[in-house]
């Protein structure tokens, strides 16, 4: 994944926070970190493949995994997935703008664990 990130020439990235991952059980965060099929699909769902600002970002977009992630906004607050909050838009690096989100986006319900009521990761 790393070498996806340093040689895209013009990405999208939905970052969570490290407070996101921790709301991933120990035990189920060591067992992502320790299958990498299931890692790589989860980091390059939050991906896209070319840099959108934050109107063009909004709407249905097909990520470097190849799910559907959907950008909401009711033009204040910025969702992705209808529950990841975008907490910093339009973060501008060398290759990417980057939209910094409160929870780990998942491709599939079952990479990730179920969310108790008091995590929450929003799946595509």
């Amino acid at each position: 994944m790393t070498g996806t990130w340093n040689t895209a020439r013009a990405v999208t990235v939905f970052a969570p926070t490290n407070r996101a991952f921790a709301k991933i059980p120990s035990a189920d965060r060591k067992r992502l970190m320790a299958d990498k099929r299931a890692l790589v699909g989860i980091l390059s769902y939050h991906m896209l493949p070319e840099r959108l600002g934050p109107a063009a970002v909004v709407g249905s977009h097909r990520s470097l995994q190849g799910g559907d992630v959907v950008v909401e906004t009711d033009g204040q607050a910025m969702t992705v997935n209808t529950s990841a909050a975008v907490l910093c838009a339009n973060v501008q690096t060398r290759n990417a703008t980057v939209y910094i989100v409160d929870s780990v986006l998942s491709p599939r319900p079952d990479l990730l664990p179920r969310p108790s009521s008091q995590q929450t990761v929003s799946r595509g």
